[in-house]
């Protein structure tokens, strides 16, 4: 494949000029009547700005130029107990931390209101995350476009492919709300175990078994998102190993079941041998080389 990128420094020159180059200027000269005119290249070239009477109205009267709504503060983030601290060379270390250990933040003092004045809530519901609490003031990604995925793919994708995609959103989509987005979609993601079991716990138990396995396998695991707690005492139906529960989830197609009848007489004879040793659970010899 052949891939070609067109770029020019023209394109960054088009795109930024208009932003860097300040106001509209004019360099004019006015001479007297009458007479040969002097020239003096000094005057002529000095950088001059044209301020129309509007504008100096409006900054004589000191009148706003610009505004922000709404009104935003840049924080400086960090990890707890991992602030800046500001100290001289000959500063001891022991007052050091004794002046910085009970000191906040700029960003732990904006926590701190959060929790205690009721403007920092959204519609006078205090969120258990931030996270959650900017999600339903509008201020960040809602979760809308991964819940249309789940509801399109439910149209023509099996329950266990589902789950897959299930927990491979949990993973790359980092989704605001997951338990919102369980609930919206628990029918589809189990719709194969509820046509199996009535018990709407263990119906649940194995979904969750599922999609677990799915997270593991990409090194996560359940209790990292916000999900139902898995109930352990529930005996499963399809217990097991991690690895073969993951086995009974693959949908296997028509065309594959079928393949074993446009095999030549010999692949034939190698598999019919295979199969006989599975079928009957007997002990497997290197009589065959497979070749495909």
């Amino acid at each position: 494949m052949n891939v070609e990128v067109c770029s020019s420094i023209k394109s960054v020159e088009y795109a930024f000029k208009y932003v860097y180059k300040g106001h509209d200027k004019q360099v004019v000269h006015i001479d007297p009547d009458g007479g040969e005119p002097i020239i003096n290249e000094i005057k002529r070239y000095q950088d001059a700005r044209y301020i129309s009477p509007p504008e100096a109205m409006w900054r004589i009267y000191r009148f706003l130029l610009s505004q922000i709504h709404p009104f935003i503060m840049a924080l400086h983030l960090h990890l707890p107990s991992q602030q800046l601290v500001r100290f001289l060379d000959n500063d001891n270390m022991t007052d050091i931390v004794a002046r910085e250990k009970d000191k906040s933040s700029m960003l732990t003092d904006f926590f701190d209101m959060n929790k205690k004045y009721k403007i920092a809530r959204v519609n006078n519901i205090l969120h258990p995350t931030f996270r959650k609490a900017a999600t339903e003031r509008g201020l960040i990604e809602n979760d809308d476009n991964l819940s249309e995925c789940l509801k399109e793919a439910s149209l023509f994708q099996f329950p266990g492919a589902l789950r897959r995609l299930f927990a491979t959103i949990l993973i790359f989509c980092e989704p605001g709300d997951v338990h919102k987005l369980w609930d919206d979609h628990f029918n589809s993601l189990s719709e194969d175990y509820r046509q199996q079991c009535e018990s709407v716990e263990r119906v649940q138990a194995m979904v969750l078994m599922d999609i677990g396995i799915f997270l593991q396998s990409m090194g996560k695991d359940l209790g990292e998102f916000d999900l139902p707690m898995l109930n352990t005492t529930i005996n499963l139906e399809f217990g097991g190993y991690h690895e073969v529960l993951e086995e009974y989830s693959i949908v296997v197609e028509d065309e594959h079941l079928l393949a074993k009848d446009s095999l030549n007489p010999d692949q034939k004879t190698a598999y019919d041998e295979i199969m006989r040793h599975v079928d009957h659970n007997l002990p497997c010899f290197p009589r065959f080389v497979l070749v495909v």
